[in-house]
């Protein structure tokens, strides 16, 4: 199991600890901020200014997370590709989705693991310095962001493993405009006029869960006949 993790690790081994490091510094920089912010204007005056005037950022870290969420799918899917361990699974009855769900399992847990910690530095850093119910507000922001990842994680898929231009070039478009859409419904907490701007997230979330499903299978499908060819 061991030598298995390692082997998963090390196709994504650049990309994780690039995202690992950014991720950290970014960590230190919010809360560094948050503390700055209280130091100038004092803690009620930044807790009022967030719950009114939504006067906070999580300095880009949404965006580095759908930033590496691809870029660690995209050295997921390449390597595979080149290895051709997709097509040795056609030769196991298997679903096409088990198929996908087992090259990218591990490389997957990577992406989560990381997610992880940013959930408990800062739901645990919000807890101790901001009432809960605002915590609770700003954590959610977050939660959203990692759900759309984790299915981020699945679009260079299309890409990687699509044999022509335009199926390239549709699965870009298709993914940009969904990215486009999340942060029109999920923007950061700046560009927010309520809290409940995002409450039509779920839908869209189950939107892209639909999409992402029925992308994977077409994918799969036309790879697998080119290949049985």
């Amino acid at each position: 199991m061991r030598a298995i993790v390692l082997k998963e690790f090390l196709k994504i081994k650049t990309a994780f600890l690039a995202f690992l490091g950014f991720v950290i510094f970014d960590l230190i920089a919010i809360i560094a901020n948050i503390l700055r912010q209280f130091n100038l204007s004092g803690k009620s005056e930044v807790i009022f200014g967030i719950n009114y005037g939504f006067e906070f950022s999580f300095l880009w870290l949404d965006v580095l997370n759908i930033f590496f969420a691809v870029i660690l799918g995209f050295f997921c899917y390449y390597r595979e590709k080149i290895g051709g361990r997709l097509r040795l699974h056609f030769h196991f009855p298997l679903s096409n989705l088990k198929q996908v769900l087992i090259i990218t399992a591990l490389p997957l847990c990577f992406l989560i693991f990381v997610f992880l910690i940013e959930f408990i530095v800062l739901f645990g850093f919000f807890c101790v310095v901001f009432p809960l119910n605002l915590s609770l507000n700003l954590i959610n922001l977050l939660i959203n962001n990692f759900a759309f990842c984790v299915i981020l994680f699945f679009a260079p898929f299309g890409i990687v493993f699509s044999s022509k231009f335009s199926e390239i070039a549709l699965n870009i478009v298709s993914w940009s405009v969904l990215v486009f859409v999340y942060f029109k419904i999920n923007p950061d907490l700046v560009s927010f006029t309520s809290y409940s701007q995002n409450d039509k997230f779920y839908v869209f979330f189950a939107f892209c869960l639909v999409f992402s499903y029925t992308n994977l299978q077409v994918v799969i499908k036309k790879y697998k006949q080119g290949y049985l060819k």
